[in-house]
């Protein structure tokens, strides 16, 4: 099976998410995404602001209805922090015979060479790569033996922390996160009050 990781803290997972996803299972055949929150991201300063449950719900309520997109939360109930080499290796583990495709947006690979065993990863996984308007190019990073596939056109140009400041300020999401997870927030009270 070909097999899409798109990992993350998805804190609040939302459309561009959703979009990417959808770029890359056409783009690259995918038999399965697998979304995978984070415990905590070892290149960011603060722990996700949603609780796990709460990330977690999120997620499964915006993957409703996409059978072949499954919430995987082996990061989270591994706990501490999250590194891809890790759950990739978990991953290629049990399913030996699969191929993996990593997706992340552009703006991940300005970081990619400090993330833990790049040179790993990149044997593990494909990399699949969603454009982003201000990111670092891809005419600046090159991966070996064509592992990596640029998608156009780009996903929606939104982020989680965006939409956090959105819902901090009292203001409509508009289209940003899918209308479960927007109702699912609003009920919840996630992310109306600043740290």
């Amino acid at each position: 099976m070909r097999i899409g990781i798109l990992g993350g803290s998805f804190d609040p997972i939302h459309k561009g998410h959703v979009r990417l996803a959808r770029m890359a299972e056409r783009a690259c055949s995918l038999d399965q995404i697998l979304f995978i929150p984070c415990s905590r991201q070892p290149l960011k300063k603060e722990a996700p602001r949603a609780s796990a449950v709460h990330r977690c719900a999120m997620i499964a309520l915006a993957l409703s209805g996409k059978p072949n997109w499954l919430l995987d939360a082996r990061e989270i109930e591994r706990g501490g922090v999250s590194y891809t080499v890790s759950t990739l290796e978990s991953l290629k583990r049990e399913r030996p015979e699969d191929e993996l495709f990593l997706l992340a947006g552009e703006d991940s690979l300005s970081t990619f060479a400090r993330w833990r065993k790049p040179d790993r990863i990149l044997k593990l996984a494909s990399l699949v790569v969603a454009r982003r308007m201000g990111a670092a190019g891809q005419g600046r990073f090159r991966a070996p033996g064509g592992r990596i596939v640029f998608l156009r056109p780009a996903p929606l140009d939104v982020s989680s922390s965006a939409i956090r400041k959105i819902i901090l300020a009292g203001e409509p999401l508009g289209a940003l996160v899918p209308p479960a997870v927007e109702a699912y927030i609003e009920r919840q009270g996630i992310y109306r009050r600043s740290r």
